[in-house]
């Protein structure tokens, strides 16, 4: 479910996880399941987060990686 779409480098999605949770995503975090990551996010949300879905924000993270690896180039 939440890994349909093509994800941009994890490490990346790590480095955004950081922005909306207290601890980031693992580096191993792609071998979890849905539900390990949804469990997670939902143990780690910082409070200006905590009245998000933990789907919805695993879709914030990931859209900020990919905001971020598709601009490398041009914000260097």
């Amino acid at each position: 479910m939440l890994k349909q779409r093509e994800l941009p480098e994890d490490k990346t999605v790590c480095w955004a996880s950081g922005h909306y949770l207290t601890n980031e995503l693992p580096d191993d975090w792609l071998n979890w399941t849905d539900e390990e990551v949804l469990a997670f996010i939902e143990e780690h949300v910082c409070e200006d987060y905590e009245y998000f879905e933990p789907a919805q924000l695993f879709d914030m993270m990931t859209f900020l990686a990919e905001d971020a690896v598709h601009n490398r180039e041009r914000i260097r």
